[in-house]
């Protein structure tokens, strides 16, 4: 069993909340025996990062775009 902390920052201001919910929920149903916590944290300027046991695996700041759910499970995966 793999221990996962994944953290999901994301934009209040943009309602990106939605979005961080739905993509939580598909994590946890993906690594629900995998994850020992699970956090999102309302930030602004139009943020979604993702952060996997202390690593930043994505940032919506540095790409542009939100990230596709399947790749991150794939790169989460690899953890």
């Amino acid at each position: 069993m793999k221990n996962y902390h994944i953290i999901v920052e994301f934009c209040m201001q943009w309602n990106y909340a939605p979005k961080a919910a739905s993509f939580a929920e598909e994590l946890f149903n993906h690594f629900f025996r995998d994850i020992q916590k699970l956090e999102l944290i309302p930030s602004s300027g139009g943020a979604f990062e993702v952060t996997v046991n202390g690593e930043k695996i994505y940032s919506k700041l540095e790409t542009g775009v939100f990230p596709d759910t399947d790749e991150m499970i794939e790169m989460i995966s690899k953890k």
